[in-house]
């Protein structure tokens, strides 16, 4: 489990149309539960879109999440 990065994974039941493999990304809840999400490229692609256009409402790192970032 790789936090905070994302690792590209094969996906192992592959059926049909599916894509060959997935964007691993794993974060911390707000309890503190590592949560993974599995992400097509399209879907990253969006994502990344949506928090570009939006960016004015991502909050700011607090400084021991710059302080984990660094250690990453």
């Amino acid at each position: 489990m790789v936090v905070g990065k994302i690792v590209k994974v094969k996906n192992s039941t592959k059926k049909g149309n599916t894509s060959s493999h997935y964007n691993c990304l794993t974060v911390v809840d707000p309890h503190g539960n590592p949560v993974h999400l599995l992400l097509t490229e399209s879907e990253l692609s969006r994502f990344s879109k949506r928090a570009e256009k939006y960016s004015d409402s991502i909050p700011d790192a607090s400084w021991r999440d710059r302080l984990i970032l660094l250690l990453l």
